[in-house]
């Protein structure tokens, strides 16, 4: 199927949340050369998966196609859930490793890009997650279609409104050429989140202590709040990828008889 065009009045730019217009023209060919590739960069794809019909997958489909062939000219490796855990396709895959899975692709992409065309809880957990890491979010929705302010009021958040595939291709070329330098900037300043600093200094005090990651989940305050497979990924993790809440800090820190900054080192 083809995505649906809506039949709203043209627009002739799409309302971004930047002070910032570009005109948009649809395109008579989706093939018109793009901008020259920046090796390096990474993206992903947030999306509904879940609870979507056969036709409404198929939309979700082919406007991802047209993301991933924008995102391939423009030097973006895109990174697909529904390529990896796709409810529909990979069902045998369990809860806990999507998650882990997912969570580490957004945090070490340099840019979001999310199909807001219909509701999803888990393209919202990513979001949080990428907002987190300070990852910059592209949003596309269709001109006419209302968006979550939970979403648009994400700091750093560019709102893209299409007509059709032309006007969303066009539109998100021209996006992510705008945020490229400010993807290169975020790239060199956290160098050095790359480092699993955190992890290592959580490995060597959990050690010196004699504990397991289980037992040291069973030491919180509040016990099954953290979980020992946290705790591993934390301490295999880079800095970037784990990316602990405050509150999380400072309940391990409790856990292990130690102030906050000895895990920050």
């Amino acid at each position: 199927m083809v995505a649906r065009s809506r039949q709203s009045p043209p627009r002739t730019a799409p309302r971004l949340s930047y002070d910032v217009t570009v005109a948009i023209s649809s395109r008579s060919s989706p093939g018109r050369s793009g901008p020259a590739p920046s090796a390096g960069f990474t993206g992903y794809l947030a999306s509904a998966l879940t609870g979507l019909s056969d036709e409404q997958r198929s939309e979700v489909f082919e406007l991802s196609d047209t993301v991933a062939e924008v995102c391939a000219k423009s030097g973006i490796a895109l990174y697909e859930p529904r390529k990896s855990t796709d409810p529909v396709h990979h069902a045998h895959v369990p809860d806990d490793q999507v998650f882990r899975l997912d969570r580490q692709r957004v945090a070490r992409s340099d840019l979001i890009i999310y199909l807001a065309h219909y509701p999803s809880t888990g393209a919202g957990q990513e979001l949080v997650i990428a907002q987190g890491a300070l990852v910059p979010i592209i949003v596309l929705a269709y001109e006419d279609a209302p968006v979550s302010r939970m979403v648009t009021g994400l700091p750093g958040t560019v709102l893209l409104r299409h007509r059709d595939l032309a006007t969303l291709a066009d539109g998100l070329t021209w996006c992510i050429e705008q945020l490229r330098p400010s993807m290169a900037r975020r790239r060199a300043a956290f160098a050095e989140h790359h480092h699993a600093a955190f992890g290592d200094r959580l490995r060597r005090l959990r050690q010196e202590r004699g504990l397991t990651h289980e037992k040291l989940a069973a030491m919180m305050r509040v016990p099954g709040l953290i979980s020992a497979g946290e705790l591993a990924d934390w301490e295999a993790g880079s800095d970037q990828e784990s990316n602990l809440h405050l509150v999380q800090l400072r309940e391990i820190a409790s856990a292990l008889g130690v102030p906050p900054a000895e895990l920050l080192g």
